[in-house]
């Protein structure tokens, strides 16, 4: 009987002691012995010949209590070696209102910071060294809640303005850099539909680095913008280390609303990435194609050097011809495409003695523009004689005119046991307009007929249906002829 009371008052004890424990557990602060969380470092965590820091991901926490975040968002501070920075002064800078009295606690990566107590008990946090990682200190409160705060160095720089060393453009076969000494008082013709290359240079300087580890962006010139389909084409760029080796596939990207590119380093390749990380006069250069605006009138480089810009004086009109052979005729078609504004142009289509003159003549713009409007109606001038003639009176920039027609080939006039030649089924297209004549540009069509079968012949073997590309002529200028 005084055995089982015995057992039954110690477990009634232990009982009591376990829940004891429990309260005291859930009442006191954390232990103070645990206030300032510390970590180790290995020798082994320094790039040899290295002047930037390798990353330090060994950090150890004391803390007894479960800790739960305290806010969301990334609150970052840019230190520097040497700089020290109370806590109350660093709340006060991040416009927090946590009291830095509640504070227990800082989690922090020894190797670059120290934390010791200032007058009046604050804690003072102090910059060790330079280190290119981004650095988080946590902060622990009395109710067990934290604060991570992100510590960058100053020497690591993301904006690649003040590293940019030139910035330049090729216009029209003329450089255009900020840096030049001339003053460009001339207007510089350009088109908005046209990709100018702009090149940048970026270089280190002993006193500010690339960051390492976050993304580095550039604002472009004012009045440059890269396409609208820049990021669905992968650009790339490579660096050369001092240290040896080349960094490759570094990837940039842009941001249309702010008109800035954007640039991440491949750190995949971690043998070339440190060896980057351990140069401290690393360099590169951009070559980005975009498009210059004639509408706004100017490009500003960020030295405050402008060069004007005006619409190119643009009044080409281009013609293409494509045809398929039909026994007996052949089904022409003409594409005349407006680059700029062109006005009252003649389109005179010229007939080979064998081929007769056009029948059902279409004329139309694509996309059905102009409908019903007088001031483009295209007109049939005359459709005589071997010779389609048709005056254009106004096309707008990239507008495009279709020509469709019929011609019956009349076999009796090509040579007999031969195969046609140019005078019997050549066809010749030409365009003048009033707004630039050195625009003019000739086509010379040649149908290769064999009189046997009276079917289309040419170097290597095609359908009936096929297209045959035209010889081009320019104001005497031959180009490369493509007729077979």
């Amino acid at each position: 009987m005084k055995n089982r009371l015995n057992r039954a008052l110690s477990s009634v004890a232990v009982i009591m002691t376990v829940v004891l424990l429990l309260v005291i557990a859930n009442v006191m602060p954390p232990l103070d012995v645990s206030v300032w969380a510390k970590s180790s470092v290995s020798a082994s965590d320094a790039v040899s010949g290295s002047d930037k820091a390798v990353p330090y991901v060994n950090r150890i926490n004391f803390f007894k209590n479960p800790i739960t975040p305290k806010a969301s968002g990334m609150l970052t501070h840019v230190t520097s070696n040497g700089d020290s920075i109370s806590v109350s002064a660093l709340f006060s800078e991040l416009g927090l209102e946590e009291d830095p009295d509640k504070v227990t606690g800082i989690s922090c990566n020894t190797r670059y910071f120290d934390v010791d107590t200032g007058e009046g008990g604050d804690r003072i946090i102090k910059t060790r060294r330079s280190f290119d990682t981004l650095e988080t200190l946590t902060f622990e409160f009395e109710d067990g809640s934290t604060l991570p705060v992100i510590f960058k160095d100053s020497l690591y720089v993301t904006n690649l303005a003040p590293l940019c060393t030139d910035v330049s453009i090729l216009i029209n076969g003329k450089t255009y850099s900020q840096n030049s000494q001339e003053t460009f008082d001339e207007s510089v013709p350009v088109s908005g539909k046209k990709l100018y290359d702009l090149s940048i240079d970026f270089a280190e300087l002993p006193d500010m680095q690339f960051s390492d580890y976050e993304q580095l962006v550039f604002t472009l010139p004012d009045g440059f913008v890269l396409p609208d389909d820049f990021n669905e084409l992968n650009h790339t760029f490579e660096i050369d280390m001092a240290l040896g080796g080349r960094l490759k596939n570094n990837k940039i990207t842009y941001d249309k609303a702010t008109n800035k590119v954007i640039v991440d380093w491949n750190r995949d390749d971690t043998t070339a990435f440190n060896n980057f990380r351990g140069s401290s006069t690393a360099k590169f250069t951009l070559v980005l194609s975009g498009n210059l605006d004639p509408n706004y009138g100017k490009l500003i480089f960020s030295t405050g050097k402008e060069v004007s810009l005006v619409q190119e004086n643009l009044h080409n009109a281009s013609v293409v011809k494509n045809a398929s052979y039909a026994p007996y005729q052949i089904n022409y078609e003409i594409l005349v495409t407006s680059d700029g504004t062109t006005e009252n142009l003649t389109l005179t289509d010229v007939m080979g003695i064998a081929l007769n003159n056009p029948e059902n003549v279409t004329v139309f713009f694509s996309d059905d523009k102009h409908v019903g409007d007088e001031a483009y109606k295209p007109e049939i001038i005359s459709n005589q004689d071997g010779t389609l003639k048709i005056r254009i009176p106004k096309m707008d920039d990239e507008d495009v005119l279709n020509i469709r027609y019929i011609s019956d080939v009349d076999v009796n006039k090509i040579a007999r046991s031969a195969n046609a030649t140019f005078e019997e089924t050549g066809n010749t297209v030409n365009i003048v307009g009033d707004n630039d004549p050195s625009d003019n540009e000739a086509f010379a069509w040649v149908s290769s007929i064999e009189f046997s079968d009276i079917e289309k012949m040419s170097s290597k073997p095609r359908t009936s249906e096929e297209t045959v590309t035209p010889t081009r002529t320019s104001h005497g200028r031959s180009l490369p002829t493509a007729t077979r």
